[in-house]
């Protein structure tokens, strides 16, 4: 995550998507989210962050009309960051906990600090600690899941999950949710199954596995791994999305 993102159509999604899975149930019970953003200093070389017409759309903000007033309102009065959104209440304040602590990362290290690798991991259990009273845990990378071009140890490892991270939480009996921006190496659909595939794998001991899609500029998938204690609320959730006005930007898989 990169605060120059914060605000964009991306955003409108993950943020629309949380605020569906965190209301409470038809029994009254709500969850608690600890969000990781695996934060990063905002990079200049692209346009990144600039898709914001949707703000201008009065059929996206039927979707979630507070949250498109919010987000239209930090990008008018110049506060694009992660800092802001959190002071912001758009997702319940009393029942969810951020870790922005910045991941390590070539730019910022000095000689003799710990290996890239030794860096991510001491990352890795501050996160785990900040977000260990939580029910769902929202991974938010620039990127989305590994990939096997970059390793752990790679200068672009910043920009993804690894599966030790995900099964690390998986384990705890927390569950998951992922955020994963399609890129150009197979159609989204064929993306989708191997990721789904992937994390079932690597979280058997979890009751599902489920992809939302959205499709709106760049195509991202959210990809939800429900602990047992949280599979039926959650599937609820999902599965009201059919019936809302996001029905017609996000797909189910």
């Amino acid at each position: 995550m990169q605060d120059r993102y914060t605000g964009d159509v991306g955003d409108f999604a993950k943020y629309g998507l949380l605020r569906q899975l965190m209301k409470p149930s038809a029994s009254g019970e709500k969850l608690r989210l600890a969000v990781l953003w695996y934060l990063v200093d905002d990079e200049v070389r692209n346009s990144d962050g600039k898709h914001v017409s949707y703000l201008r759309d009065d059929r996206m903000r039927a979707c979630d009309p507070a949250l498109h007033n919010t987000l239209k309102l930090l990008i008018e009065s110049n506060n694009r960051n992660v800092a802001s959104l959190e002071r912001s209440g758009v997702l319940p304040p009393d029942r969810t906990v951020y870790f922005s602590v910045r991941l390590p990362s070539l730019s910022n290290r000095r000689q003799g600090d710990l290996s890239a690798t030794d860096a991510r991991r001491r990352w890795f259990v501050f996160a785990l600690e900040a977000s260990r009273n939580a029910d769902l845990v929202f991974l938010d990378p620039d990127n989305g899941l590994e990939v096997a071009s970059a390793p752990l140890s790679s200068p672009r490892a910043s920009k993804y999950v690894y599966l030790d991270e995900v099964r690390a939480i998986a384990e705890r009996g927390q569950s998951v949710l992922i955020y994963h921006h399609h890129n150009r190496s197979a159609p989204a659909e064929v993306q989708t199954a191997r990721a789904l595939n992937t994390l079932r794998w690597a979280a058997p001991q979890c009751s599902n596995v489920t992809a939302v899609t959205f499709r709106r500029g760049s195509v991202r998938s959210f990809f939800l791994i429900s602990a047992r204690p949280h599979a039926e609320i959650l599937r609820a959730h999902m599965a009201s999305l059919q019936k809302h006005a996001w029905a017609p930007y996000f797909s189910l898989s």
